[in-house]
């Protein structure tokens, strides 16, 4: 029997994660419209999103008898490398910024309306479900399965791909554009050190540093707005303004202010990231990588990439299959009806 193609399994998998997804979507469609009011635990609602992921990926692994991991590079990592990794973390967050700021022009900040309904919930939970969870099987489905059954092929093209796919995952256009960018530097940053911990660590931090931020300045703006309520209540004194956080949330700012702030978070993407590829570069010296690194960008890429695995005919196979062009452009549409018809 002919052993079935890597990228058309790899394809496979994605487009189930998305026929899943939107199977989910219909049914609270459904429900909705059957005037059914549908109550989960908040625990359940935030991780949702990752038992879609897990549930057809660990049919997929089961299926495959476990053959689809052996390819994913689980290196390890020295300390003082790890700590770098904490620092690069910190290091591209201006960069995610600086493109989610500019998608904030025309849409929604989702990250922002998931905060604002758990800003009463335990911080800790909120971590786990938001930061560690999203690290480890989002990498593991990612940057494992599918980047490295792609990464046989060509290694170039696996970067972009997988990114776009990681992109496309979100569902919703603020996430898509910045989210592809940090898709190709972790599956990147994957290459540079061997190892697909580096991308789950880099993941980890990022994702948890802004659920902790994002939750503790709107705890502290419920504070103030509880002492301001206190102090009004002291001096006997009414007042039909606004809560804090109601003025936080509702602020009409100008276009052209938006835009300063933008220009600024984009000198600042640029500094930051200049650092960023300077830490990173070291990082692979570092694990010895970095010739691998310049050689999937340089001339000499094709005859690198030809190493990765010899006993794959390239010319037989591309990454993007049918599979992958069906679940792409369901994603595609879904995106801009949801862009264009906010529910």
């Amino acid at each position: 029997m002919r052993k079935e193609k890597e990228a058309t399994k790899a394809n496979l998998l994605f487009l189930s994660i998305v026929c899943l997804y939107i199977l989910v979507q219909i049914g609270f469609i459904a429900l909705a419209y059957r005037n059914v009011q549908l109550q989960l635990p908040y625990y359940i609602g935030l991780s949702l999103g990752e038992f879609i992921l897990i549930i057809p990926t660990a049919l997929y692994v089961l299926l495959d008898r476990g053959e689809c991991l052996k390819s994913i590079q689980f290196g390890s990592i020295r300390a003082f490398d790890l700590l770098k990794l904490v620092v690069l973390s910190y290091l591209i967050s201006p960069v995610i910024s600086f493109i989610n700021a500019i998608s904030t022009l025309f849409m929604d900040n989702v990250v922002t309306d998931t905060l604002e309904t758990m800003v009463e919930r335990p911080l800790v939970v909120i971590v786990v479900l938001l930061g560690v969870l999203p690290a480890i099987f989002e990498e593991l489905i990612f940057r494992g399965i599918i980047y490295h059954s792609f990464r046989k092929y060509h290694i170039g093209r696996a970067l972009l791909f997988s990114a776009l796919l990681f992109g496309c995952m979100h569902m919703n256009l603020n996430q898509f554009l910045y989210a592809v960018v940090i898709g190709f530097f972790f599956a990147l940053i994957v290459e540079a050190t061997g190892s697909i911990l580096a991308s789950i660590t880099i993941h980890f931090v990022i994702n948890t540093s802004n659920v902790v931020a994002g939750i503790l300045s709107m705890r502290m703006l419920q504070y103030a707005e509880n002492m301001n309520k206190k102090l009004e209540e002291q001096l006997g004194e009414e007042s039909g303004a606004q809560s804090l956080l109601e003025q936080a949330q509702t602020q009409d700012i100008s276009f052209s202010s938006r835009v300063a702030v933008i220009i600024t978070l984009g000198i600042t993407a640029v500094i930051f990231g200049f650092l960023a590829f300077l830490l990173f570069r070291n990082i692979a010296r570092s694990c010895g990588r970095w010739e691998h690194i310049k050689g999937i960008f340089g001339k000499s890429g094709d005859e690198q990439l030809n190493i990765v695995n010899r006993s794959i005919d390239k010319e037989q196979e591309k990454i993007t299959t049918l599979p992958f062009f069906i679940a792409v452009g369901i994603c595609f549409i879904y995106i801009i009806l949801s862009f264009l018809l906010p529910i």
